[in-house]
């Protein structure tokens, strides 16, 4: 069976449903999260720009998505209309960025623990890519 975009889309509502108010999907919340703490839109996370401060907000939000959410490489990319090689590279940045300046790390860790996701910080200083 190949894998679609439908398939992924109808995956993700089936698994990533946050049951609140609003019903909305866990990634858009995120996504939303990460906009406002980068200061950057919705809208900005999701086009081609390559602006470095909308590149440094994707780049979180697929990290984020990765190990709070979980998500696969594929979903994540559905959410951002990006394939998962590109979702892995952004993985693979924060990674090499959070353990290699301090600024960025300050940054990084001021917002997971704003958020508590403390965790997440072991998750970065691996040398791998873990689950």
């Amino acid at each position: 069976m190949q894998l679609t975009t439908e398939h992924i889309l109808s995956f993700l509502e089936r698994n990533y449903t946050i049951l609140n108010d609003d019903d909305m999907y866990a990634y858009d919340k995120l996504k939303q999260i990460v906009a406002k703490r980068m200061e950057v839109t919705v809208e900005e996370i999701d086009s081609n720009t390559r602006k470095g401060e909308i590149i440094l907000a994707r780049h979180i939000y697929h990290t984020l998505c990765k190990y709070v959410l979980r998500m696969s490489l594929s979903a994540i990319g559905v959410t951002t209309r990006r394939d998962h090689a590109t979702v892995l590279n952004s993985i693979r940045r924060v990674h090499g960025w959070y353990q290699t300046d301090l600024a960025f790390r300050k940054l990084v860790n001021r917002f997971l623990d704003d958020m508590g996701w403390e965790y997440v910080k072991d998750k970065l200083l691996e040398t791998r890519i873990t689950r």
